[in-house]
């Protein structure tokens, strides 16, 4: 691991492209550009706009976030493990993806409590890893 420009380690960061931060400084980075041009892969070399030191793209992962929404209560989470807002265990909802009915508006029965939630937003996200490179 490098050394942090401010002290301390330089460790890989996680998060989602539009807000995910940069592993030598901090700054906050939006790599959506990266995707739309197609350029964001495994192994894909990215520049901080502040640091100007490059980072290499780790995982990318796809994934589609539900929020589930009951009388006040509401919980958000991968399409595949959000929790029920009631009882607060994982739902699945690949079986209501697959019949192409996970969309907002609709109502999502939890598969252990029986509570009745709303689906409030379904929302495509990509997650990513970022490695520090040496410099």
């Amino acid at each position: 691991m490098d050394p942090h420009p401010q002290g301390g380690i330089v460790k890989p960061t996680q998060g989602e492209i539009s807000q995910i931060l940069c592993p030598h400084c901090g700054a906050l980075m939006d790599l959506r550009g990266f995707k739309e041009m197609g350029v964001l892969a495994p192994k894909a070399l990215v520049e901080c706009d502040g640091c100007k030191r490059s980072s290499r793209v780790g995982v990318v992962v796809e994934q589609t976030v539900v929020t589930l929404a009951t009388r006040g209560h509401q919980e958000s989470g991968p399409f595949n493990k959000v929790r029920c807002p009631v009882c607060k265990k994982p739902q699945d909802c690949t079986p209501i993806r697959e019949m192409k009915a996970l969309e907002a508006g609709n109502t999502l029965a939890c598969d252990d409590c029986d509570g009745v939630s709303r689906i409030v937003s379904v929302v495509p996200q990509t997650i990513i890893t970022l490695l520090p490179q040496r410099s």
